[in-house]
């Protein structure tokens, strides 16, 4: 969890401090970010989910379980829309 926190505050600083968000398609932007506080939300969750007598630890695993779909939808919005080599793939297929 925290690896890929890490990992994906990078990937945002970086084009963020080369101002290259002015490139990318706004709704991936923001599917990026959302996808960025859900990673924040899934690691407080396992957080709590370490505690092994947690009595709402049912209920926690559950939304774990919902928030890494989230996220999983959500990255691979921000993929489509703001990778180049997908829309490079995207315009050869529709042409």
């Amino acid at each position: 969890g925290y690896t890929l926190a890490t990992v994906v505050v990078i990937h945002a600083w970086l084009p963020m401090s080369a101002r290259l968000a002015g490139v990318v398609n706004e709704v991936g932007l923001y599917l990026g970010t959302i996808a960025l506080l859900l990673i924040f939300a899934q690691v407080m969750l396992g957080r709590r989910l370490s505690w092994p007598k947690l009595p709402i630890r049912r209920m926690l695993r559950r939304w774990h379980f919902w928030v890494m779909v989230g996220i999983g939808v959500f990255v691979l919005g921000h993929i489509i829309l703001d990778s180049p080599t997908v829309q490079l793939l995207i315009s050869g297929l529709t042409t």
